[in-house]
């Protein structure tokens, strides 16, 4: 399992296609664990077990990795790290409401899907699940905090987290796991970047006004004129002998 969750990872942080049939290894491998009751059982080193394992490469696919900015990577697989095992992975629980809910199909050679995008066709018997409510939960309290002026050490986050660009990656996250639809999560990420941004300027106390893509300047040919004249049935010699 680890070895298919590295495949995985090299592919996100490459921004490239998963390897075929990787994920329906990796459900299969999981279930197998389960039924033979190893899934929890960790290895000395590293001290990792196929639920941990199998857990962080869902949350992992399930936060949008191709669409993460550059670095960004490595800062959700450290959060995983250290935070992961406050997602849960489950079947046959009643869902009251489908946020923080993605359905786990075995069957399929994709991670699944958020249950927000499939409520109406429920969920299979012995459908598995990942839970994502605690740490939904744990994301937007270090978020509300950290906007407070709360130490990163505090909330066991890097050191990194007083950068503008973290709170807006935990929106991100927060976004992505709680199984929002694309178009909420764009506006939000819109606003976060908007506080970034205005907490940056205010402590520089630099304006910080709408940005704009640069003006790019029209390259010219030196032979762009002699084009517009051909283009236009004129020429020096022709407006010579005209004028003569």
């Amino acid at each position: 399992m680890d070895f298919h969750a590295r495949r995985l990872a090299l592919s996100q942080r490459l921004y490239a296609r998963s390897p075929g049939a990787v994920w329906a290894e990796l459900h299969q491998l999981f279930r197998i664990a389960r039924d033979w009751g190893i899934a929890e059982r960790e290895t000395d080193s590293p001290r990792i077990s196929p639920l941990r394992i199998y857990r962080e490469t869902l949350l992992l696919a399930f936060a949008q990795p191709t669409k993460l900015a550059h670095g960004d990577f490595s800062r959700v697989q450290a959060y995983l790290a250290a935070h992961g095992d406050l997602a849960e992975i489950a079947s046959g629980v009643r869902l009251d409401n489908p946020a923080c809910v993605f359905a786990i199909d075995p069957r399929s050679d994709k991670p699944g899907a958020a249950y927000t995008k499939r409520v109406d066709m429920g969920l299979e018997n012995g459908e598995l699940v990942l839970l994502t409510h605690r740490l939904v939960e744990r994301l937007e309290t270090q978020l509300k905090k950290l906007r407070d002026g709360v130490a990163p050490a505090m909330l066991a986050l890097p050191d990194e987290a007083r950068t503008p660009g973290y709170p807006e990656l935990m929106q991100r996250l927060v976004m992505h796991w709680r199984g929002d639809p694309a178009s909420s999560a764009r506006h939000a990420c819109a606003s976060t970047r908007a506080w970034s941004c205005g907490s940056a300027c205010a402590r520089s106390g630099e304006y910080c006004g709408p940005m704009r893509p640069p003006r790019r300047r029209r390259r010219t040919s030196p032979f762009a004129s002699s084009r517009r004249r051909r283009a236009s049935g004129s020429s020096p010699m022709r407006a010579r002998a005209d004028s003569g």
